[in-house]
């Protein structure tokens, strides 16, 4: 899995704390970025984009262990779906197809190709209506589903940190939120990716 760059430990430590919600750690936050891409800036935030759905964003990239030391391409991004796209979720998953090729190359090195986890269709099928019936929160998977899920999940890790490669796993867009945060608990040095973001590398 990723690990935050400096630029980024920096960054994530800057927004916690009460969440940074002060005008002054905003503006902090926005001096930095305006001094990497400042017409981006001006244009996006608070133009396109409240400024807290901005930090919200960077603070779940870098929770999933993401760099965001291209803060240009990530403004691009916000820039282009923030007309039109104000949920947090949604835009940290377009941000990540469009960091996908530098998240690829990070995790797996120069080769073209890179293993990955899916599910099996039953099982995401049922997590996926789980899901749908939760309103995406996750609170009504069954704990029996849960622990099926963390007992194939495990294994499956296992053989592949045996045979020295990551543990990515590839699910569909609905599953991924909570999914990255059962993952992110369970297997800290696990990545999990949806479809789209594949498709759009190429994998």
């Amino acid at each position: 899995m990723l690990r935050p760059d400096g630029h980024g430990q920096r960054l994530i430590q800057h927004m916690q704390g009460a969440h940074a919600a002060t005008d002054d750690a905003h503006q902090q936050l926005l001096d930095r970025l305006s001094r990497t891409a400042p017409r981006l800036v001006d244009d996006l935030v608070p133009k396109l984009i409240p400024m807290s759905l901005l930090v919200r964003v960077l603070q779940d990239l870098l929770r999933e262990h993401i760099p965001i030391h291209n803060i240009r391409r990530i403004c691009e991004t916000l820039a282009e779906h923030g007309v039109r796209i104000q949920d947090p979720q949604t835009l940290v998953a377009a941000t990540l197809v469009a960091l996908g090729r530098t998240i690829i190359q990070r995790i797996g090195g120069p080769s073209c190709e890179l293993p990955v986890i899916t599910l099996e269709p039953a099982l995401e099928r049922l997590l996926h209506d789980s899901l749908q019936e939760d309103g995406d929160g996750g609170g009504g998977i069954e704990p029996g589903l849960a622990e099926t899920v963390h007992s194939r999940l495990l294994e499956t890790t296992q053989r592949q940190e045996i045979a020295g490669e990551p543990a990515v796993l590839l699910v569909s867009l609905t599953l991924r939120p909570w999914l990255s945060r059962f993952c992110g608990t369970a297997y800290p040095d696990s990545a999990c990716w949806h479809t789209r973001k594949c498709r759009k590398t190429g994998i």
